[in-house]
């Protein structure tokens, strides 16, 4: 019996982990598709940028230092416009990737890992969990099988779910969404180095 239990537990991690990798893999493909469209788009707009200078030189020698000031603040500020429309659109990839991951055969392992780790950080075994209507069933069986006591309400969300004790004084928001937000902060710095060079 014991045999059969470890090999189950075997089976649990290996499944979760898989789903974890999965979603790791996403993500990262999910970055370097976005990185290497925003390059060409960000190479498109450095070259604007240098005619741009070429421009202001040749009006600044005829015009003078406030004109060159105005344009070069005015260059500066189309770059930083270019630099936010490269995360804006990166944002939009990630979130795809993220439709796409709740779409793929991990996934229900990934919500059951979600609704066991959730219920341990809170320390209880009745909760309300805040989830998609389509993934409460699987959530539903999750919980009896881990023997939670939930009560379920729906959200609109990518995926994932929220878990709060009963008054909802504490929640814990693992919508796919918000484990990809925290993602992109942890990473940011990562992130604009690779998008931008610095």
């Amino acid at each position: 019996m014991s045999e059969s239990v470890g090999s189950f537990d075997a089976l649990y991690k290996k499944i979760i982990q898989d789903a974890v990798s999965q979603y790791e893999k996403t993500i990262d493909d999910s970055v370097l598709d976005a990185k290497n469209l925003l390059n060409k788009v960000y190479n498109e707009l450095t070259e604007k940028f240098r005619d741009k200078t070429k421009e202001v030189d040749a009006l600044a020698a005829s015009t003078g230092t406030i004109i060159l000031s105005r344009a070069l603040l005015q260059a500066r500020e189309q770059v930083l416009k270019a630099r936010q429309e490269i995360r804006d659109e990166l944002k939009l990839e990630l979130n795809q990737s993220l439709i796409e991951l709740a779409s793929s055969k991990e996934y229900d392992g990934l919500l059951s890992e979600l609704l066991k780790e959730g219920a341990l950080m809170l320390g209880l075994s009745e909760v309300k969990v805040y989830a998609r209507e389509k993934d409460i069933e699987i959530l539903r069986k999750a919980a009896e099988s881990q023997g939670l006591k939930v009560n379920f309400y729906k959200i609109d969300c990518y995926g994932g779910l929220i878990i709060a004790n009963m008054d909802d004084s504490i929640k814990i928001d693992s919508t796919l969404e918000a484990l990809s937000q925290r993602s992109l902060e942890i990473n940011k710095d990562k992130i604009e180095r690779l998008l931008f060079g610095e």
